[in-house]
């Protein structure tokens, strides 16, 4: 249920989850920072500013539900997603790769090149699933 009383499970990082998330952060404010320079800058600041508040008024007002929340981190089986293989899936499929294809044209090389081994890869396996 969308609307529903319980707070949301908040996440837990590990170490590892951390350095990773530090370091894409660290590379988007490199690569908009040619860009958008001086909003990049406003931004650092005020979100630090946001993280440390937010940070400490939870320290003041600890959730009473996060004492029942165990400490493993939910996992998605990828195995366990039911994919439809009918015409609106490839109408999706197609319609996802003409759009980017038309938004991003140095890209569209790669584009029909995966769709080549994407085919050729799809031919072998109904092949192979013939014999």
């Amino acid at each position: 249920m969308l609307l529903s009383a319980e707070p949301a499970p908040v996440p837990r990082l590990n170490r590892h989850e951390n350095v990773f998330l530090l370091s894409l952060t660290l590379t988007l404010l490199t690569a908009i920072t040619t860009v958008f320079g001086q909003f990049a800058l406003a931004s650092l600041f005020l979100g630090a500013l946001l993280a440390i508040v937010l940070h400490r008024a939870s320290l003041r007002h600890p959730d009473p539900a996060a004492s029942i929340i165990p400490d493993t981190t939910p996992t998605i089986d990828i195995a366990a997603i039911h994919v439809g293989g009918d015409a609106g899936g490839l109408i999706f499929v197609l319609g996802s790769v003409v759009i980017l294809a038309l938004g991003l044209p140095t890209l569209r090389w790669f584009l029909i090149a995966s769709v080549i081994v994407a085919a050729a890869l799809a031919a072998a396996r109904i092949a192979r699933a013939r014999v």
